[in-house]
């Protein structure tokens, strides 16, 4: 009783579409598909230098696979998926959600993206034209709605006695480890998933998506309830077994009426501007008559079960699944800044422990940190020159050559960035006064610092019988605790 007391009532945090994938039946031209085999094989090229090619042609402004994709698709980009003789394009969810224009405009950018890039020799108007709303055919609509509060899945063994859906639907459990995190239903044209959205974003370092619950609700987003999403998968098929009835689309003529009268069936959705326009409508469908969560009574008949607070609050959701933006530009640029915050803080983990391992060997911090910082501007010596003898193996072909280079500027840049970030690291510890804790008059570069302890390193580790067992020595001496002799083992 007290539990239910204290559980907060379920509200809607965010609802929208959160992936959209569409083709469009455009060949490009004999000149284009050239230079984008061009592209290909030079990714391969790097691929077969190192197992992972990055390669981004100046032209294309995306980077370029070295294979395709599934489904005999020939080319793999990352903005997009052309192929002879259509195109497909895959839309997701950081795209949609922080885009200043919402979905639509999104949606605009990729269109004016594939005029541009793909066909450079069309008129902007006829862009247009072949590349619209009109013209995309939609072949993946995932809806979906996130809530606090109220009702939450438990994973009880009777729980999945509490959805009410189509019969031939299959229910799994989506686990983390031995723990169930959430339920999948269905396994075709339409699924459905209710999951722990707080654990999947945790676990994909998906900080952008905190920000921007943040963003949206300010003050008022408490951090420490889960958050837990609804999300409906809708393929082609499942998108185009919802048919028009009643008014027709604007740009419809007389043909619906007809097919009406013929006793024929009724027009699909079938284009991505259809899709979008009845995606409300369809969510509400979704979570009325395909899945529905209910507490359970003593009516023998599921059916008449009430319906779950929180269920009710992912019901209200349809109105909000529109293709607006949600945030100003200011806002979502705070959004965009936190998409790969979450890798940088494992980097940084990674750091502090590195930093610890050293200081059992020697509690100095000024020779710690001025060790990390050596073995750090190392491995980005030891990054440019493998990517210099990747450029090397290459071949001989100064054309070729000067088109990989293009493609290899992002990595370029990031080398670059790396030792710029050293620097700055170096001149973090001085203004700490970290290195003034040794003799820094007499030392002029970093590597003054490692020689002047690599002596006393060897002869101690000597003494010690080994690096390990002077790690261990160390540890036991300034923890006062007793380890076993293969706490501390050689890597590599």
């Amino acid at each position: 009783m007290i539990g239910e007391l204290l559980r907060p009532e379920p509200h809607l945090l965010l609802a929208g579409i959160d992936m959209l994938y569409f083709s469009l039946d455009e060949e490009v031209s004999d000149a284009t598909w050239e230079r984008l085999k061009e592209a290909q094989d030079d990714a391969k090229l790097l691929a077969q230098a190192n197992k992972k090619g990055a390669h981004c042609p100046e032209w294309l402004d995306a980077q370029m696979h070295p294979t395709g994709a599934r489904g005999g698709y020939r080319f793999l980009i990352e903005r997009g998926i052309p192929n002879r003789p259509a195109m497909f394009i895959e839309m997701r969810s950081f795209g949609l959600h922080t885009h200043p224009d919402g979905v639509l405009g999104a949606l605009h950018d990729t269109f004016a993206y594939v005029g541009r890039v793909l066909f450079p020799e069309l008129p902007a108007e006829e862009v247009l034209r072949r590349f619209n709303l009109d013209t995309a055919k939609c072949s993946r609509l995932d809806l979906h709605a996130d809530w606090q509060g109220g009702d939450v899945p438990n994973f009880a063994d009777t729980e999945a006695l509490h959805f009410i859906h189509p019969g031939k639907v299959k229910v799994a459990c989506m686990s983390e480890g031995r723990h169930c995190t959430g339920y999948t239903f269905g396994r075709s044209a339409v699924k459905a998933r209710i999951y722990n959205k707080t654990v999947q974003a945790t676990q994909a370092k998906l900080d952008w998506y905190f920000e921007l619950l943040r963003q949206l609700h300010g003050e008022d987003f408490d951090e420490s309830p889960d958050v837990w999403r609804c999300e409906f998968q809708l393929e082609r098929d499942g998108v185009k077994g919802f048919r028009f009835y009643g008014t027709p689309e604007d740009t419809d003529d007389g043909d619906v009426l007809e097919a009406e009268l013929a006793v024929e069936d009724l027009p699909s959705v079938s284009n991505v501007r259809q899709a979008l326009r009845w995606a409300s409508t369809m969510w509400g469908y979704l979570t009325s008559r395909w899945l529905r969560w209910v507490s359970p009574t003593d009516d023998a008949n599921r059916a008449r079960w009430p319906l779950r607070d929180s269920w009710e609050v992912v019901q209200s959701a349809g109105p909000l699944i529109k293709a607006d933006g949600l945030l100003s530009d200011e806002k979502l640029s705070l959004v965009r800044a936190q998409r790969h915050s979450g890798y940088a803080r494992g980097m940084h983990r990674m750091a502090v422990g590195l930093l610890t391992a050293l200081e059992t060997v020697d509690i100095d911090a000024g020779a710690a940190q001025a060790r990390y910082v050596e073995h750090m501007r190392r491995i980005a010596h030891i990054a440019r020159a493998a990517q210099d003898k990747r450029f090397d193996d290459c071949g001989d072909d100064e054309r070729k050559a000067l088109r990989i280079l293009k493609g290899m500027g992002i990595r370029d840049e990031r080398v670059g960035e790396t030792g710029q970030l050293l620097d700055m690291a170096m001149g973090v510890f001085t203004s700490a006064g970290v290195l003034t804790l040794r003799d820094e008059d007499q030392m002029s570069e970093i590597a003054d610092l490692l020689n002047g302890m690599a002596d006393e390193l060897d002869r101690v580790a000597d003494e010690k019988r080994g690096i390990p067992e002077m790690l261990r020595d160390k540890w036991q001496r300034r923890f006062k605790l007793a380890t076993a002799h293969r706490a501390f083992k050689k890597v590599g």
